[in-house]
């Protein structure tokens, strides 16, 4: 039986393959919202809150997180 050996960044992240960074920063989501009381009022974006990983991902890749 293999035992995994986890490995850390130098932040203390957890160090994550391609497809398992992607994966994760795929859970961030943008909801379009609309008031209740005006159904056919504008609409409005509610972002989720970004982890700490999504947070330094977009941080080395120079994007803004909304």
């Amino acid at each position: 039986m293999a035992v995994a050996i986890e490995s850390m960044t130098s932040d203390g992240f957890e160090v994550h393959s391609f497809e398992t960074l992607m994966e994760n920063l795929g859970t961030r989501c943008r909801n379009t919202c609309r008031l209740k009381s005006d159904t056919t009022g504008p609409t409005f974006y509610k972002y989720t809150e970004p982890t700490p990983l999504q947070q330094r991902a977009f941080s080395l890749l120079g994007q803004c997180s909304p």
